[in-house]
This record gives C-alpha cells, sequence and structure tokens, in this order.
C-alpha cells in the first residue's frame, strides 16, 4: 500500500515498541524520480510493499518511453525504512510551516502602505510638477514583524516615443531564512500630463488596482524565490 503521512503515523502514542522502548520501524520502499526538463529530483510516493513498489516504478518507466528520448524522464526505487522517512517529514512539515509565515502579509497592512506611497507620490507630483523629476523612487519604509514586505515606492518615467508619462510600482521584500529579499516592480499607470496623472491616484478604482497589483508582485517574487 502506498503510505501516507508517515510522521502522523509513526508518532502515535499506541505505535509498537521494540527493544529498550523504542518504536520499531518497517522496511519501505521510496519511488523518485528525475525531472530531466526542469531538471529536478523528487520523491512520487512511498510504499511498504516491494512487490506494489516494483509494479508501480515498471509502469512509471513504461509511460517515460512515450516522451522524447533526450527529455525522458528517469525512475528508481530506494529501500529505507518507516521511522527515517517520518523524520524528514518532521523536517519538511517544520520548513513548510517556517516557509508560509515568512512570506505572510496582513492584506490590511498593504492596503495602507500603498495609500500612503500613493499619497506621498502625488504630493511629489505636485511639488514638481513644473519641471517632473523622473526615475527617483518615492518610497513608504515599513516594519512590522508580521509582514514579509518592507517598502513600497513608486517613480515617475517617461516614454517620449508615446508621448506619455508612466508610474512604476516597486513592492521590496525582507530576506528571511528561506528566501532572499529584493524588490519587483511593474508599470501601473499611464498619462499625458502630470496633472492626469495626479487624477488617476485619486481615482479609487485605479488604487484598489494599485493595491491588487502589489500583493501580484509579492505572490510572483515567492513563487519565482522557492527555497
Amino acid at each position: 500500500m502506498i503510505l501516507k503521512r508517515l510522521f502522523q503515523r509513526m508518532t502515535r502514542a499506541s505505535r509498537p515498541k521494540g527493544e529498550a522502548g523504542r518504536a520499531t520501524s518497517e522496511t519501505v520502499y521510496e519511488l523518485w524520480s528525475r525531472d530531466t526538463f526542469e531538471g529536478r529530483t523528487f520523491l512520487c510516493n512511498v510504499y511498504d510493499n516491494y512487490e506494489e513498489a516494483v509494479a508501480t516504478l515498471s509502469r512509471c518507466r513504461e509511460s517515460a518511453l512515450t516522451q522524447d528520448e533526450e527529455l525522458r524522464d528517469t525512475y528508481w526505487l530506494v529501500g529505507t525504512d518507516s521511522a527515517r522517512v517520518a523524520e524528514r517529514e518532521r523536517i519538511e512539515s517544520e520548513k513548510f510551516e517556517a516557509c508560509r509565515q515568512e512570506k505572510h502579509y496582513d492584506p490590511e497592512h498593504l492596503r495602507s502602505v500603498c495609500d500612503r506611497a500613493m499619497d506621498k507620490f502625488d504630493a511629489f507630483l505636485l511639488e514638481n510638477k513644473k519641471h517632473p523629476v523622473l526615475d527617483k523612487s518615492v518610497d513608504t519604509v515599513w516594519h512590522h514583524s508580521d509582514d514579509c514586505f518592507d517598502r513600497v515606492g513608486l517613480k515617475l518615467g517617461r516614454s517620449d516615443s508615446l508621448g506619455v508619462y508612466y508610474v512604476t510600482l516597486w513592492v521590496w521584500i525582507r530576506a528571511s531564512r528561506h528566501y532572499q529579499g529584493g524588490g519587483d516592480a511593474t508599470f501601473v499607470l499611464d498619462g499625458k500630463t502630470i496633472k492626469e496623472l495626479r487624477s488617476g491616484l485619486l481615482n479609487p478604482d485605479v488604487r484598489d488596482r494599485i493595491y491588487r497589483t502589489a500583493g501580484k508582485l509579492i505572490k510572483e517574487h515567492y513563487d519565482s524565490n522557492r527555497p
């Protein structure tokens, strides 16, 4: 049979005991695969029956024959014991929870910071409306232990070929134990005049879109920055 949640299974109070009160451990078989296209190795499943493991291995290898030879995935079995598997799953579970916490943020915090950033940038545009300052990041710094981001900024640019000003949104992510920090950016607003940009920054729909875009940048940062 396929074994699921070995960690929970091995930590039950009713589990059998061996010598010196230690939990007994059974032989199990791990089915591993190498994704040739992605260059990634991963665990497919764990079995406590050797014949079933071998049968699944054969089916996987047969299925792989339908792939192009240079991109063909490979499969193999590794014999181990349930205690080691359970310990690895415990460590992976702890890592998963740590990663979940590291990339967490309070949506209301992000909305508040985005609103402050847009108000601050609007004041910057007003102050420099006669001679717009380009490529200067107007940042709003944020430090809160519950949030993975620590700065939101807006920057003014100019496309002479299109005859428009544009605004770039930057969201900066804190470095943590499992993730690299850094900034992610995208265009969020454009207009032919500074007045048009300022009008956009006062529009509730535009402000909500910029807030949602900030959340998307955070998600994309972690999707492309897997530990």
